[in-house]
């Protein structure tokens, strides 16, 4: 380029705008890279970081930028459900479900005192352990009480009017309640429920039963004999009004056996 020309004819470059007179001379573009010869080493765009890394290493967030909120994440318990110190393995096994376990009695332990359920085969041994505990004079006075209190569901007296009539349902229910206290006098003896109880109370209630029940069942045999002979409503004959049925008859043979037992029980006591 010659040294007086004001433009470069190449690039349009203005060198001296001194021949602008009236124009504001503009301001001077950058200058371009020159291409770099073919030999040279080709430079990349990523500028080499404080610590050294090459072109492949992470870039940094800037310092001022804040970072976009993520989204919440549901955090798992901590601890594994084998690592926690209040987990019982054992409550996951089906076989100590107490609803899907099968009942089994055969390696039970002693029944609990407390206990609201008895099994019925336990029932059975419990009776027979203690029927085997009773002496001869306690036989004889528990089942003579227990035939009083099974007779009361039988007709004890048989009238005109109302046909038969249970002993349950009469004046038989006062032998029912003292045959109950007369089992419950020997049980109580027997099984010795009532440690700090004198041992000649049971005795004293036992005997009071027997003989109360004795004769309150011959006092009701009594009271439902009726001789009048009237004229049955069936038929061309006459019948009594009111005479004791079968299950009187059968009372009065019980309470005499409990009494029998009652007195041999205590024959024995005084030896």
């Amino acid at each position: 380029m010659a040294p007086d020309e004001a433009i470069c004819p190449r690039c349009d470059y203005i060198i001296d705008a001194s021949f602008l007179s009236d124009e504001v001379a503009a301001p001077a573009p950058a200058p371009r890279r020159t291409a770099p010869p073919p030999g040279a080493p080709r430079r990349t765009g990523a500028r080499p970081s404080a610590g050294g890394a090459g072109p492949g290493a992470p870039r940094r967030r800037p310092t001022g930028a804040r970072p976009s909120p993520r989204p919440p994440v549901r955090q798992e318990p901590a601890a594994s459900r084998f690592g926690s110190a209040e987990y019982d393995p054992d409550l996951d096994d089906p076989q100590d479900d107490p609803v899907s376990r099968p009942v089994s009695y055969a390696h039970a332990g002693p029944r609990s005192k407390t206990g609201t359920f008895t099994p019925p085969d336990e029932a059975l041994r419990e009776v027979g352990a203690f029927f085997k505990q009773l002496g001869m004079s306690d036989q004889l006075a528990f089942f003579g009480a227990l035939t009083i209190a099974i007779s009361c569901f039988f007709p004890w007296k048989s009238t005109l009017e109302d046909g038969d009539v249970l002993g349950i349902l009469s004046l038989g229910v006062v032998a029912f309640i003292t045959s109950g206290v007369l089992m419950g006098a020997v049980t109580i003896r027997v099984q010795r429920f009532m440690p700090r109880l004198h041992p000649l109370i049971p005795w004293l209630v036992q005997l009071a039963s027997a003989a109360f029940t004795t004769l309150w069942i011959l006092i009701y045999m009594r009271l439902a004999w009726d001789s009048t002979e009237v004229p049955s409503p069936i038929g061309n004959y006459t019948m009594m009004r009111s005479s004791p049925s079968f299950g009187a008859w059968v009372a009065l043979i019980g309470a005499g056996v409990s009494l029998t037992g009652t007195l041999l029980g205590l024959r024995e006591k005084t030896r």
